[in-house]
């Protein structure tokens, strides 16, 4: 496993007049946080344990309100900020459930067992996380990692993918 800390997403503009910022979760259908969770809020060199003391679910995220930050003039510096939690605070896993961050460092293969390279990173592309693939020519490709183009996980071992035609075919520029 690749982290003892796992990143749930990352804060944006100040909403209201209490304090309120939106929050972008890497995964929208996750219920990791809740009123009273203290996370680490990091900005470059700048990282903070907040205590969670409200949630509100907006148009664009979530709107997340931490103590002492009770003004639109202070929580702003909290902009563009990442949130995290220690892994071992979030809620077992079901079976053929994984974190994306589980995936750094596993082969990379396409459903026939070829092996396109090894995944070295993670993306958020916004609309979805993107999986970074470096290919044994030490190119980087990026694949959606969603259900269409990931098609299985063997943590520890490899993922498969269904890449679309040409995206591994050549490393000739």
């Amino acid at each position: 496993m690749s982290t003892a800390r796992m990143y749930l997403g990352k804060l944006g503009r100040s909403r209201g007049l209490k304090g309120g910022i939106v929050f972008w979760p890497h995964n929208p259908d996750s219920d990791s946080l809740a009123v009273g969770m203290v996370v680490q809020v990091a900005k470059e060199d700048d990282v903070q344990e907040l205590a969670i003391i409200d949630i509100r679910s907006v148009k664009d995220g979530l709107e997340l309100t931490f103590e002492g930050y009770s003004t639109p003039e202070a929580v702003r510096a909290l902009t563009h900020a990442e949130v995290s939690v220690p892994r071992a605070s979030l809620p077992p896993l079901a079976p053929n459930e994984w974190y994306v961050a589980d995936l750094i460092g596993l082969e990379a293969r396409d459903e026939s067992g070829k092996v396109l390279g090894t995944i070295t990173t993670t993306i958020d592309g916004g609309a979805q996380t993107l999986l970074e693939v470096r290919t044994p020519g030490m190119q980087k490709v990026l694949v959606p990692a969603i259900a269409e183009f990931l098609r299985g996980v063997e943590l520890g071992s490899h993922v498969t993918l269904r890449p679309i035609p040409g995206l591994f075919d050549s490393e000739e520029p």
